[in-house]
């Protein structure tokens, strides 16, 4: 079976110039789902396990939640941030009529041939906004698509989101004084969104911690020389963060046996990613971690950047995603 991805972004001009948008509405992780309730009915299965992926943090969260709304509704959501169309094709459903008048006329034979369209079209109705479509000849089509290339759903909806929060988060202000000091004094920068404080800049040990409080999120950046054969294995990298824990953090420790490591993709350094949970022992208190390591050629060096989070008694997956965003800002002189 054939599957088409297509991916285009369209804004709407006026006497060449943009057409202002509005602020886009609601939660950045919930999706809204626009279908016919009988598409929606067989489909919901497949969407929501493409979408709402676990996380645990350490009670189980999920990277998006999914709501369902008839496209009748479209016009009370159409400025909500993240909207999923979708519709088996031909149904004569009156999502089915909206999308036809989306559609080329190359993307409707394409779905003729049993192949799937996936599109996102951006700012359509607000701004940072992304309405994503799929669309098949049949629910099962539609279904096969999703068990095996969800993640591309998953990517497209973490893409949009990512432009959300980098708007959102250093509209309110950044710091760009940090900034220019972290780059002067270490080679290295990230962008510094309000509020947060330099809390440790140890230079003789390359390592810096970036704080900020209500609730308490770190952002630890720790460097260290080495030629890129070293070949250090998981086992050391969770050994380094443990290490940073205890000097620097009230003695926090890795907890091992909820800690995992896998190979990733960082900005466009191979890495290793751990995920887990830092721990007080004496106070019995923790929460999680996510940690990329990996060595920078130009600068000779390798970097450990920590994202964590101690916020008791509330949900932690939208701080860590905060910090992501952080993360993904980072850069080296």
């Amino acid at each position: 079976m054939k599957f088409l991805f297509v991916i285009f972004s369209v804004f709407l001009f006026a006497c060449e110039t943009e057409i202002p948008k509005p602020e886009t509405l609601g939660p950045h992780d919930l999706i809204v789902v626009l279908a016919d309730s009988s598409d929606f009915f067989q489909l919901e299965k497949p969407i929501k396990s493409a979408l709402e992926v676990p996380v645990f943090v350490p009670i189980p969260e999920t990277l998006f939640t999914v709501k369902h709304v008839p496209i009748s509704k479209i016009g009370s959501y159409e400025r909500w941030q993240n909207l999923l169309v979708t519709c088996v094709y031909d149904k004569k459903g009156q999502t089915d009529i909206f999308v036809k008048d989306v559609l080329t006329e190359q993307a409707k034979q394409k779905i003729q041939n049993n192949e799937v369209f996936l599109g996102v079209q951006k700012n359509i109705w607000s701004k940072h906004q992304g309405l994503v479509y799929l669309v098949g000849k049949n629910a099962e089509i539609i279904s096969d698509f999703l068990e095996k290339n969800g993640e591309t759903l998953l990517k497209t909806f973490e893409e949009v989101q990512k432009e959300q929060l980098l708007y959102r988060m250093y509209n309110v202000g950044e710091q760009k004084n940090i900034e220019e000091k972290l780059m002067e004094k270490f080679g290295w920068s990230v962008r510094v969104q309000f509020e947060y404080v330099l809390a440790n800049e140890d230079e003789k040990n390359d390592f810096v911690w970036l704080r900020r409080f209500n609730p308490d999120r770190f952002l630890s950046v720790k460097s260290f020389k080495g030629t890129g054969n070293e070949n250090f294995s998981e086992k050391f990298w969770i050994a380094l963060r443990d290490s940073l824990g205890k000097k620097y953090h009230q003695n926090s420790e890795v907890d091992t046996l909820r800690t995992t490591a896998k190979n990733v993709k960082f900005l466009d350094y191979e890495a290793i990613k751990l995920s887990g949970l830092w721990v007080i022992r004496e106070d019995l208190v923790g929460g999680p971690f996510r940690s990329y390591c990996f060595f920078d050629k130009a600068s000779g060096k390798y970097f450990l950047i920590d994202l964590a989070v101690f916020a008791p008694g509330e949900d932690k997956k939208n701080y860590l995603t905060q910090l992501e965003i952080i993360a993904s800002t980072f850069k080296i002189k």
